[in-house]
């Protein structure tokens, strides 16, 4: 085994994956606690915090969080062994692990590397496209997030974030500057949290005001380390299918329905709202998915037009709440009511045209990119008639909703929008 100086992880994590180094300075006086068992206690998340900045934490994850079992589970990488008459310990990395090069020098970044090296080796299984467990470095020891796992030889850590009996919480995900990183994933209801693997010493140092000093600064060494993670996390999103059964068709014209589709979160907030319109020429069934619709939103569907000459046979609004794995549903029944009343479905397609900023004085030059003013556009659409331009159907079939809706608000510059209204010839 390879025998190093170790400069230790700090007792709290300030970023995601990244550990605060502490300097190791030659002190007899702190003889630490050489070789005592030690313990470490991993928070799953911070506190709220503000909305920027390397303590931003959501509010209501640690609440969230709290729903389900979050397990820990800690892969020893090296032992540790405290040098006589010095504030510091030497290491040695187990066989598995040979090929991390943790020096004295090591920085925040170099952790980082580090320890996605070494969560490439404890989970090689797990990271493969084919999972081979077979291939994954024993687990030292699990345990729950946020409480103490105790009785811990000296030495550095691999710590892994998940839920409690997951399967396929390995993946691999590519960061914004095109860095490729394996992560931990653990779900509640409503959102997917993500971890970066991160390397602990046990024993370790607090960190003064989140920045790394001398040795004397930190005072002594503890056996009782505590880290906490800082995860991020999305949203999950579900889909909603609308069931649309004609009884009779009056053959004079298409008959078309249209439906207002609205959610709320729990505190009655609108997060969504959309609208769809399904046009028969024959009876029958027709259905129609709506797609990417937040977990968790109380949805209600109300037909808004019945269609001219038909008349619903079952309630005009229908609620769901919108869950992960489920097609949520609703079903409508229409049927002819004996009136010959033409009747068609609208979709106003708007279409934003931007300008160019002309030169000229006190104004920008032309050619700049920028822009200033336009012109909307604004065309009508019968159901399954396509955009002008991009092909897109705004009728029936699998669509997307918008979330956290302005309502009255025109339309973004920039963007195209559609309305669906329903129109009687009577």
């Amino acid at each position: 085994m390879k025998k190093k100086w170790l400069r230790p992880a700090t007792a709290l994590t300030i970023a995601l994956g990244m550990i605060l180094l502490l300097p190791l300075i030659p002190n007899a006086a702190e003889a630490g606690a050489a070789g005592k068992p030690g313990s470490l206690t991993v928070e799953p998340c911070g506190d709220p915090g503000p909305a920027e900045g390397d303590g931003a934490q959501d509010a209501g994850m640690k609440e969230d969080l709290a729903t389900i079992t979050l397990e820990i589970d800690l892969y020893k990488v090296a032992a540790m062994e405290k040098e006589d008459g010095y504030d510091s310990y030497t290491y040695e990395l187990l066989d598995a692990y040979q090929t991390l090069a943790i020096d004295r020098d090591i920085d925040n970044d170099g952790w980082r590397e580090q320890s996605q090296m070494a969560a490439a080796i404890a989970l090689a299984g797990e990271c493969m496209e084919t999972p081979d467990p077979a291939g994954n470095q024993p687990v030292y020891r699990t345990g729950r997030a946020g409480e103490k796992i105790a009785d811990l030889e000296p030495g550095l850590y691999l710590v892994i974030a998940r839920a409690k009996d997951a399967t396929g919480y390995v993946r691999t995900v590519t960061t914004d500057a095109g860095e490729r990183n394996i992560v931990t994933t653990a779900d509640t209801a409503e959102y997917t949290y993500t971890f970066l693997p991160e390397l602990v010493t046990v024993p370790g140092k607090d960190p003064i005001d989140g920045v790394a000093g001398t040795a004397t600064e930190y005072g002594p060494w503890k056996d009782d380390v505590t880290i906490t993670l800082k995860p991020e996390r999305e949203k999950r999103f579900g889909s909603l299918e609308i069931l649309k059964t004609l009884l009779t068709y009056e053959t004079s014209s298409d008959a078309v329905f249209v439906f207002l589709i609205e959610g709320t979160d729990d505190a009655g907030n609108l997060v969504y709202s959309d609208e769809v319109t399904l046009a028969f020429s024959a009876p029958g069934e027709k259905r129609v998915q709506i797609d990417n619709i937040p977990v968790g939103t109380h949805v209600t569907v109300t037909e808004v037009y019945t269609g001219a000459s038909y008349e619903l046979v079952t309630d005009r609004e229908q609620h769901v709440v919108i869950e992960v794995d489920t097609l949520a549903h609703v079903e409508f029944t229409n049927d002819y009511d004996r009136r010959q009343n033409g009747g068609y479905g609208i979709t106003n397609h708007f279409g934003y045209v931007e300008s160019e900023i002309g030169g000229g004085a006190g104004g920008d030059s032309a050619g700049d990119g920028n822009t200033a003013g336009g012109s909307w556009s604004w065309s009508q659409l019968t159901d399954n008639e396509t955009i002008p331009g991009t092909g897109e159907d705004p009728g029936s079939g699998s669509v997307s909703g918008s979330t956290n809706p302005d309502s009255g608000s025109v339309p973004d510059a920039g963007n195209d929008a559609d309305q669906t209204n329903g129109t009687a010839n009577e």
